[in-house]
């Protein structure tokens, strides 16, 4: 995981960001989700339209998870996103 301390240092400043950690294939104590991006995500969406989305991953994850959050109503304009490309990609 990167950043997990600077994203619960923001987590506590602004109480309306919420981080949610999920892992394809955990070790045996790991205590948070299990699964894909996307099957994490869509168990959270109880007001999809009333939120804001920042997206950080490599550009699969980003495609199906913008995907997921316009199937759900969310407008293009409230999800950001940052594309994880290999070095020397871009």
């Amino acid at each position: 995981m990167f950043f997990v301390r600077e994203l619960e240092a923001l987590a506590a400043r602004f109480p309306g960001l919420v981080v949610h950690h999920c892992v394809v294939h955990p070790e045996p104590d790991w205590p948070g989700e299990v699964g894909l991006v996307t099957d994490a995500l869509a168990a959270h969406l109880d007001d999809p339209a009333g939120h804001a989305y920042y997206l950080c991953g490599p550009p699969p994850m980003i495609r199906a998870t913008r995907e997921l959050l316009a199937a759900r109503g969310v407008p293009r304009d409230q999800i950001f996103e940052e594309n994880f490309l290999p070095s020397g990609s871009g």
